[in-house]
């Protein structure tokens, strides 16, 4: 118990010393200016829903061939983690992309992007998978 809770002191610790890096230590960007520091946050959990999310369908299977309490604890911390990543992507991705995609010919931030929309997607069926 004790080490659970020393590796999650670390973990918010490692969070808010990255976080103040990224905002009051990092240079900024010639091209994009302040909002390139949001890819210090956007970019490393966005192959989270890939990775945590798309591999539960072997396991929504498993679920359906043997109703197993392993296989829906493995199933649901998987979906916890993949969860955990796309809301992250979720929020910043949009914070990032409104004014890079809203600037030049575009006009305006494309909402129903493909890969908005896909990310959202796999946001629900964690968030199914994982209730």
């Amino acid at each position: 118990m004790t080490k659970r809770i020393i590796f999650g002191a670390v973990a918010i610790l490692l969070v808010i010393a990255s976080a103040y890096a990224a905002f009051f230590i990092a240079p900024e960007e010639r091209t994009m200016g302040l909002i390139q520091r949001i890819f210090y946050f956007h970019v490393y959990p966005a192959p989270g829903p890939v990775r945590g999310v798309f591999p539960l369908l072997p396991w929504q299977f498993a679920l359906r061939l043997e109703a197993r309490s392993e296989i829906r604890l493995a199933g649901g911390l998987r979906a916890e983690v993949g969860l955990a990543f796309t809301t992250v992507v979720l929020i910043t991705g949009p914070v990032w992309a409104h004014p890079v995609w809203a600037s030049g010919d575009m006009g305006r931030a494309p909402y129903f992007h493909v890969c908005l929309v896909a990310t959202l997607l796999s946001y629900l069926v964690a968030a199914h998978f994982g209730s």
